[in-house]
């Protein structure tokens, strides 16, 4: 009984609210009048364009069909970047008609996309419809990522960085290593100037291929466009780029190209390792030629495991067999992957990579020593002096690692150098400047009386700097040698007395100051090019023991605050600021 009576009083409240509501006088349906112009609310919030195209269209609607009309439009976009025509026009009996959106396609870039947004007349549009389409417009990259490779630059920041790699949906054989220099300069505890490139753009070139005017013949090369690295130099007040060599004129020739190259594939097509070979440039100034090199920018690609082709070896002295044949002693430790090793013993001034690729074809034999450990070399009857022992690390008969320790031999004989001092050098020249001086400490001093000539040990780059010294005037002279540095463009860097190189300058001669137990060497480094300029270094004995020299004053305090010179900047801070021609 209950239930019936909630039910009737519901009835009654239905009955009084709509009675309520045709008693109404104020109230008309509303009806839709005109043209009824609109957007379709199914239109997508991107659109996508084309280089290959310059416009696209979006449809209009309308519900009155009855005439032929011409509707206004009107359009806003960020940079102006589209345009539309004023107007629309719809035939009679037509529904839609199709708004043509133009650009300029050779504005476009990827990722860079636009808002756009397109009005209809008021007097035209319906207050149940879309009188305005908003959207967004542009094109998507077609680079993907394909993972986490690194990047290590062993020339300007030395230093490993992770990178994003990206490769071309539709061309497979480009590639873009992303922000590849923040994680540089930070690795490397340096400071960039915001101008860097968010990426390298990486090509691999196939013969038939044209780049920079040149035609590829050869497989595996590699070629990419210029580079900013964002690393301002201050001296110069420029940017650092990376240039591919066909970027200068005198390196306009696939022979130029080679160091630029996948190193090593992967079995799923993509490259493993690529190395580049670039020349570090600073536009208007000059720069670092490093277009002849191998592994001065390597990229790893993700997956790629390479193998541990590593080695170490030290060398223990040189032993006798019974037999009376001379061997040189050393220890070996390879990488875990290291199944062809050879050594060979031979003289120091001997080219490592020509003994390599010597060994690799077959043309001279060496030992098999990859199983490691402690080896016996053999001294060729006769091979006297400074000597070396050559490692070198094949793989599927290619060579993957070379290495070298020296050593002093003299068949028996004495050894004619002896110990005299140890000191300190200072280099104020090429290794480093007035400014900021840098020191060797602790390098032997020696003599050999047979030849009465003195020479500093693992000095420069970690070669003998030789001199002689006249014993009563304490006047020294150094000969024109090698410094152990090869510079990128101009050869093999050397040094000499400055009075040698020439007369006018009058710096010299060097000498020793028995007072200050300080040689004085007044020297200039040069190159087939020109000279690095001339000036004073100094090198101060420590003991007091140097008994050939007649040494007996006080040692003076030593400076030792200064820092030792880099063997690895060398490039950096000594070597000639080339300004090179740059093609268009």
């Amino acid at each position: 009984m209950k239930l019936n009576k909630l039910f009737l009083g519901l009835l009654g409240l239905t009955a009084m609210v709509m009675s309520s509501c045709s008693e109404s006088d104020d109230y008309q349906w509303a009806t839709a009048s005109g043209e009824q112009v609109y957007f379709s609310n199914e239109l997508p919030a991107t659109q996508e364009i084309s280089f290959d195209a310059s416009s696209f269209t979006i449809p209009v609607s309308r519900v009155n069909t009855s005439s032929s009309i011409t509707v206004p439009v009107s359009i806003t976009s960020d940079d102006d970047f589209f345009s539309a025509p004023s107007s629309i026009m719809f035939n009679a009996g037509e529904s839609k008609a199709n708004l043509t959106i133009s650009y300029d396609p050779e504005k476009l870039a990827y990722d860079d996309y636009k808002n756009v947004t397109v009005t209809i007349g008021k007097e035209y549009s319906t207050p149940y419809g879309n009188d305005t389409y908003s959207f967004k417009g542009g094109i998507a990259s077609p680079y993907k990522s394909i993972g986490k490779g690194k990047m290590t630059d062993n020339f300007w920041f030395e230093a490993t960085a992770s990178v994003t790699i990206m490769q071309n949906t539709q061309n497979p054989n480009e590639f873009r290593i992303m922000s590849p220099f923040e994680g540089l300069a930070k690795a490397a505890e340096t400071s960039l100037d915001g101008n860097q490139d968010p990426y390298i753009q990486l090509t691999l070139l196939k013969p038939g291929n044209t780049f920079y005017d040149v035609a590829i013949t050869q497989e595996n090369l590699v070629g990419y466009t210029d580079i900013n690295t964002g690393y301002f130099h201050s001296s110069y007040e420029a940017d650092i780029y990376m240039l591919f060599p066909g970027r200068l004129t005198k390196y306009a020739a696939e022979e130029f190209f080679l160091h630029n190259c996948v190193v090593e594939w992967q079995e799923n097509g993509l490259p493993g390792r690529i190395q580049l070979a670039p020349y570090f440039y600073m536009f208007g100034v000059g720069g670092w030629d490093n277009t002849q090199a191998d592994n001065v920018v390597v990229i790893d690609f993700p997956g790629y495991n390479p193998k541990d082709l590593s080695a170490d070896i030290e060398y223990l002295g040189v032993l006798t067999d019974a037999e009376g044949a001379a061997n040189a002693a050393v220890n070996l430790a390879f990488g875990a992957d290291v199944t062809d090793a050879r050594a060979i013993v031979v003289s120091d001034d001997v080219d490592d990579e020509a003994v390599a690729d010597a060994i690799a074809a077959g043309e001279i034999e060496a030992v098999q020593v990859a199983d490691g450990g402690y080896k016996f070399i053999p001294i060729e009857e006769g091979l006297t002096g400074k000597l070396k022992v050559v490692l070198v690390i094949l793989d599927e008969g290619k060579v993957k690692n070379i290495s070298s320790v020296g050593f002093e031999y003299y068949g028996g004989a004495a050894n004619p150098w002896e110990v005299m001092a140890t000191g300190d050098y200072v280099y104020t020249l090429f290794f480093g400047s007035d400014e900021e001086p840098a020191t060797d400490p602790g390098l032997e001093l020696q003599y050999n009386a047979e030849e009465d000539v003195y020479r500093i040990t693992h000095w420069g780059y970690d070669v003998d700097f030789t001199f002689t010294m006249d014993a009563e005037t304490k006047k020294v002279h150094v000969p024109a040698q090698f410094t152990g540095v090869t510079h990128s463009t101009y050869g093999e860097v050397y040094v000499c007395e400055a009075d040698d190189y020439k007369p006018e300058w009058e710096d010299g001669p060097s000498f020793y100051d028995p007072e200050t137990l300080t040689f004085h060497f007044h020297v200039t480094y040069f190159v087939s090019a020109g000279s690095f300029g001339h000036g004073d270094e100094t090198f101060t004995l420590t003991p007091a023991e140097a008994r050939r020299l007649g040494l007996d004053k006080k040692m003076p305090k030593v400076n030792r605050s200064l820092k030792p010179v880099s063997k690895k900047t060398h490039a950096r801070n000594g070597a000639i600021m080339s300004r090179e021609q740059v093609a268009d």
